[in-house]
């Protein structure tokens, strides 16, 4: 007898070019990402034809994104591996036709590599270790930090899930940011390489 595995848990995407071109050209390519994500995971536009546990809004909550030339990385608390592997594949089908649709140059070919977290602590030290790839961490637009240091809102990012680690306090926050430490170690990776939509 199989026994079921419980898949439920918390996950880092990254998105990435399979060779040296930049994954992103743009700042319309960038809002474009951000635009999807709200599209994707803002509950008040859930499908009420659609059962609510097979919409991607109902089962993700979106922790943490940083959209960058090189890379597009997002952590999530998922209730299920096979709907993470599906907004995957929403995620990088749809920037492909866009960026076939509306960018002048040929777009570069995407990895998707998707690794399983090990429970909200590892989560958050991800979050903070993908904020840091920003330059300008304060303040970057196409990062999640607003979320976190300056109160932004919207309900398409849920972060409580490593929030109340921090006791949902910018300060305590940016003091994970700033403090130095060990290296935090990557966990192993799933990688997965997409097709292109034609």
């Amino acid at each position: 007898m199989n026994r079921l595995v419980d898949t439920h848990g918390y996950y880092h995407i990254t998105l990435s070019s399979q060779d040296a071109r930049p994954l992103l050209s743009s700042n319309n390519e960038r809002a474009f990402v951000i635009t999807l994500l709200q599209d994707l995971l803002t509950p008040r536009l859930l499908i009420s034809e659609i059962p609510e546990y097979k919409q991607l809004a109902s089962c993700l909550d979106l922790l943490a994104f940083s959209i960058r030339t090189t890379s597009i990385q997002l952590v999530l608390f998922s209730i299920d591996e096979t709907i993470t592997d599906t907004f995957a594949q929403v995620v990088t089908s749809r920037l492909a036709e866009f960026q076939s649709e509306y960018c002048t140059k040929p777009p570069a070919e995407m990895r998707t590599a998707v690794s399983r977290l090990i429970g909200p602590h590892q989560a958050l030290a991800q979050t903070v270790t993908i904020h840091k790839a920003h330059e300008d961490w304060e303040y970057d637009r196409y990062s999640s930090i607003g979320f976190y240091l300056h109160d932004r809102r919207g309900d398409w990012m849920r972060m409580w899930r490593v929030a109340q680690l921090y006791d949902n306090d910018g300060e305590n926050y940016r003091a994970l940011m700033t403090k130095s430490g060990r290296r935090l170690e990557e966990p192993a990776l799933r990688s997965t390489l997409l097709p292109r939509v034609a």
